[in-house]
């Protein structure tokens, strides 16, 4: 028996067992307080914006190094009040870029960093650098979950005849 003890505490002195692994995964939150964007990494908050006029949902890119965001201004046409800014934030570098001027909607393609949004019925798409218009007439739109286009709705009009 104190042969068997022996040789346990030889092993254990000499040969240790973790008991705990590290942790290589980054825990990331986004969160709107007092109107304004923040994250959450690595136990730390950080305050993204100073406008008080952010709504919405925050969204993480599919590599979790952007975010998107809508803020709120003061509208550049004058038959609007209030207009809904699209933009992204890249988490490593800080750097904020406006996406689109007056859209709303926004939401990140399934697949890579492709944004989609809906501005005033007609969907369009940025890589960050660049939008397109994809389609016009559109209500409400989802992205398919391979990324390789959209499922889209349309108002209906009623005629006469029902």
């Amino acid at each position: 028996m104190k042969r068997i003890l022996l040789i346990t505490l030889f092993l254990s002195l000499f040969y240790p067992i973790p008991s705990f692994a590290e942790n290589d995964n980054v825990v990331k939150a986004a969160f709107i307080r007092d109107g304004n964007l923040w994250t959450f990494i690595n136990n730390e908050e950080k305050q993204i914006t100073k406008t008080g006029k952010v709504f919405g949902q925050p969204k993480w890119s599919k590599d979790g190094q952007w975010l998107l965001y809508q803020n709120e201004t003061p509208a550049d046409r004058p038959d609007k009040e209030f207009q809904q800014e699209i933009w992204a934030y890249h988490v490593p570098t800080g750097k904020k870029k406006k996406i689109f001027y007056d859209g709303y909607s926004p939401s990140w393609s399934p697949t890579k960093n492709v944004i989609a949004f809906n501005q005033v019925g007609t969907i369009n798409i940025s890589d960050i650098s660049q939008f397109f218009n994809i389609a016009v007439g559109v209500h409400g739109y989802t992205w398919l979950p391979n990324g390789s286009g959209f499922l889209l709705s349309s108002a209906g009009t009623l005629q006469p005849d029902g």
